[in-house]
């Protein structure tokens, strides 16, 4: 199965090579000591690949239908009913109307909106597998019933979490066809025309919320307006590319850039117990967690320089490196190479044909997304680790229950 320490390397090398295209004139120069960084933990990540490779988890297996997908599929459609019911508003509605609408305003029911928008997440990526494993076209259904909310809030973040574990997923069941050339055709003819299908309608959705932020009507407006975030180059203006495409550009490179903006701006930083103790609460916790021993101790979440407010990822390096210098990115960067570990030994054997694929699925999503921001700290990423461990301890008691 797609091993987290790949995925970390590919999410990395991604923008660093677009980032040498010089499309935006907001983004410094990468300085060769960040770089360098970067490659030293790719060196590490690939010495780190094998450890996790003698791990069964690691292996995809088929999992049978099970029926209480249908009723934990109308539970979610109930609590996604209430969750917008508390907000009196459908954001996606909004949208198609013209009326003025940010992403901010849809909060839903407090606690309620983390848990749902997790879980759903987890729920899909386990349907998917369901589907691959059975092919049920009823199964299918489920999983894009299960989807929908994310498109009805108009949350893109939540939508692409999805779609990239389930492909993910989809990976695995073709692990033992990767480097055939049955895989090259399928990578060709399949994975490539979807994965572009999904870039230009993510750009669409970035499009279509521009034109709502300027309080709809000129559409045309909305779709230049990209142009004017990111100030692109003359060079980029030449090529004719789709205003569409250049929200993945931006979205993959600006972290990187607010990461080296950081650096240049922040050199003489103090180390001493309060900015010691605020990395520890601010980047190896969990934001529900965070956020209550910072209210108890009356500390606040130190924000981070951006090359412009339009850009706010800044990968899971810049908080650190903002608390603790160049001692805070090596902590972090020993943080994500121990944690795959750590998470992997918390199943047993008798997990491995129930949940795990789903659970690596979301491990290897939360790596890709380290690129935007530090998603052990966010809990709408992180938490989504958790289910596929209560999961698989509640399966594991029903099966003691049957066993004579």
């Amino acid at each position: 199965m797609i091993n987290p320490y790949y995925v970390y390397i590919f999410g990395f090398s991604i923008p660093l090579l677009l980032y040498s295209l010089n499309w935006s004139t907001l983004y410094p120069e990468l300085s060769f000591s960040l770089i360098l960084f970067i490659l030293l933990t790719f060196a590490i990540a690939f010495c780190f690949r094998t450890v996790v490779k003698r791990h069964r988890i690691l292996s995809y297996t088929k999992i049978s239908y099970n029926s209480n997908i249908f009723k934990i599929s109308i539970l979610n459609c109930f609590l996604w009913s209430a969750n917008m019911a508390y907000n009196r508003m459908i954001p996606l509605l909004y949208i198609l109307r013209g009326d003025s609408f940010f992403y901010t305003d849809f909060t839903g029911i407090p606690t309620l909106h983390v848990f749902i928008m997790t879980f759903q997440s987890f729920f899909c990526t386990y349907l998917f597998h369901m589907f691959l494993s059975t092919k049920s076209i009823k199964v299918l259904c489920f999983y894009i019933i299960n989807l929908c909310p994310f498109l009805l809030i108009f949350s893109r973040g939540g939508f692409l979490v999805v779609i990239i574990a389930s492909t993910f997923v989809y990976l695995a069941s073709k692990q033992e066809q990767i480097f055939t050339f049955n895989f090259y055709k399928i990578l060709m003819l399949k994975i490539l025309p979807v994965l572009f299908s999904f870039i230009f309608i993510f750009g669409v959705l970035g499009n279509l919320r521009n034109t709502s932020q300027l309080g709809g009507g000129n559409v045309e407006a909305g779709n230049n307006l990209i142009y004017q975030f990111a100030e692109v180059t003359p060079d980029f203006v030449r090529l004719g590319i789709p205003s569409e495409f250049l929200w993945v550009y931006l979205y993959s490179s600006s972290p990187l850039a607010n990461l080296q903006q950081n650096m240049n701006n922040e050199k003489n930083i103090i180390i001493n117990l309060d900015t010691i103790s605020g990395f520890i609460i601010d980047e190896l916790m969990p934001d529900f967690v965070s956020k209550r021993l910072q209210s108890i101790f009356g500390l606040e979440r130190r924000e981070v320089t951006l090359i412009s407010k339009a850009w706010t990822t800044t990968t899971v390096y810049s908080g650190s490196y903002f608390h603790l210098s160049w001692l805070g990115l090596i902590i972090m960067a020993c943080f994500i190479m121990f944690f795959p570990l750590l998470y992997i030994s918390l199943f047993s054997p008798y997990n491995y044909n129930n949940f795990h694929v789903s659970a690596i699925a979301t491990l290897n999503t939360l790596y890709f997304f380290l690129l935007f921001d530090n998603m052990f700290y966010v809990s709408a990423m992180s938490f989504q680790l958790v289910y596929p461990l209560i999961a698989s301890k509640i399966f594991h008691k029903k099966n003691k229950q049957i066993k004579p």
